[in-house]
């Protein structure tokens, strides 16, 4: 509760949650999701993926178990059995309130279009670029950690690599070194006809396999420390496989002329299989230039340099200012309404009380100020040297009868300054009142007004003189009322000199 500004917010959770666990990380999906439940007082109850229900449900039974014997309510942690009729029921529960999805486009989708509040993830098929000015070897040990990580299954690792031409034939060799196998055009079309079926599907036998069982399901022979395939591709397109998501041990490498033909791919990949999720840059850092292009050329909203691509992407490693979670989203360039990696405010509904509080008022006073006695004369003379015509505003019922007005031109006259009176000022002045001062302002052509009264006076007289200098002005514009100081919105412009000589 802030006092002080009159706002309390107040927190709660915006379950029941239902939680979409997908096939390629049901585990540690569901682990995470239950624990940013449960650190925001939801319930949550899952709809794992078929291929996955014996995993899923072990999970949430150790976590259910775990999660009692702590204290918390008994249904606190659900999970169904894995059919579309009963995920759909779900979905439209009266009582679901949200919806936290991870899993294929269908499901995402039927998420999203279920009437009900919904975050989801969007396919990855990250894209990588590496130039001539990167730390070669840092960045095939990131990309290769990254792509062995769960045997690939991760959809925020690296699908495909974009190498520069002037380094591709060293970055071959170092993936070499490190366990890589650039595949041959035939023995690439083998592993294609065991990783896609009709229509480029992904075959989920062939999902999350290891280098070298991939190889054996192909049909051909690889070292047993192997643990990439590579396949060299030239197009993105439908057609070419190395494009697409692959969820496995495979990554499509693809040669660029120069950098910007790079960037120019890495847009391609990500627009056509993963808009909005991650792509990946290995640079020398120095280069803004190059990182700027990247960033605003490569529609996607998680975006790393030297960093490998899945472990980045998670947040909290190798830049720990990168929020933690394992939901990454693709904003609305990949059809999500959020960008953010999905965390405990999302979970969260805050209600927030206003209290009445006055907006801060503020007032400004003149650069010089003269007080006590005798001070006319100085006061005065600090125009001359500056000032030839005064035009002195004041009333007549007080200051002219009581003499003020007089003593004010005589000092004016002693300081070489030829001066007028304007002494038609009446309480709480009129705009006809202040005109009339303008119109006598326009015959004397004064470059000084000094305002001799009260405030009545003083207003009149700054009014006199903002529509003498600027006969433009709208006086409705200037009058508006506005509730804070700092949000008028009617322009004012700079005015000349104004001597005040309050009574």
């Amino acid at each position: 509760y802030d006092k002080t500004n009159g706002l309390m917010e107040i927190v709660e959770p915006v379950g029941p949650v239902v939680g979409i666990a997908p096939v390629t990380n049901p585990t540690f999906t569901i682990v995470y999701k239950v624990l940013i439940a449960l650190k925001t007082r939801n319930c949550i109850i899952f709809s794992p993926h078929p291929g996955a229900h014996k995993a899923s449900v072990y999970v949430v039974k150790v976590l259910h178990q775990a999660t009692v014997a702590a204290g918390a309510p008994e249904n606190c942690i659900q999970i169904i059995f894995p059919k579309m009729v009963l995920t759909t029921g779900l979905l439209h529960h009266d009582k679901t309130r949200f919806i936290w999805a991870t899993g294929g486009p269908s499901l995402v989708h039927a998420s999203y279009t279920s009437g009900k509040p919904a975050l989801g993830g969007g396919p990855g098929n990250a894209a990588s670029l590496v130039d001539e000015t990167c730390d070669m070897n840092e960045a095939v040990a990131s990309i290769v950690v990254s792509k062995t990580f769960d045997c690939g299954m991760i959809c925020a690792t690296e699908n495909s690599v974009v190498v520069v031409d002037s380094v591709y034939d060293n970055f071959v060799t170092i993936m070499k070194n490190r366990g890589c196998y650039f595949m041959t055009s035939e023995e690439t079309k083998k592993v294609v006809s065991v990783l896609f079926g009709e229509g480029l599907r992904l075959n989920i036998k062939a999902v999350g396999q290891t280098a070298t069982t991939l190889a054996d399901m192909a049909g051909f022979e690889v070292p047993e420390n192997t643990v990439v395939l590579c396949g060299e591709a030239t197009e993105v397109k439908f057609e070419e496989s190395m494009a697409h998501e692959k969820l496995t041990t495979i990554l499509g490498v693809y040669r660029a002329k120069d950098y910007d033909d790079g960037v120019r791919l890495c847009k391609e990949l990500v627009t056509f299989g993963g808009k909005g999720h991650t792509p990946v840059l290995y640079t020398n850092q120095n280069n803004t230039d190059r990182i700027t292009k990247y960033q605003n050329e490569v529609p996607a909203f998680h975006i790393l340099v030297n960093i490998p691509s899945f472990l980045g992407c998670i947040g909290d490693m190798y830049n720990f200012r990168l929020p933690p979670a394992l939901t990454i989203t693709c904003g609305t360039l990949g059809g999500c309404s959020s960008s953010d990696n999905i965390g405990q405010k999302h979970l969260l509904n805050i209600k927030r009380v206003g209290m009445r509080r006055e907006n801060m008022l503020c007032f400004k006073v003149p650069g010089t100020i003269y007080f006590k006695r005798a001070i006319l004369d100085e006061a005065i003379s600090d125009l001359r040297n500056s000032h030839h015509r005064a035009f002195i505003v004041s009333d007549r019922t007080t200051m002219t009868s009581l003499g003020h007005n007089e003593k004010v031109v005589k000092t004016c006259e002693r300081q070489g300054i030829v001066s007028t009176i304007f002494d038609k000022v009446i309480s709480d002045p009129t705009i006809e009142n202040v005109m009339a001062g303008v119109i006598e302002m326009n015959i004397f052509k004064p470059d000084v007004i000094i305002a001799v009264g009260g405030g009545s006076v003083m207003d009149a007289a700054k009014v006199m003189r903002l529509f003498y200098e600027y006969p433009e002005q709208d006086f409705k514009k200037v009058t508006t009322r506005f509730v804070d100081i700092r949000k008028c919105v009617a322009g004012r412009p700079p005015l000349g000199k104004l001597v005040m000589k309050p009574q």
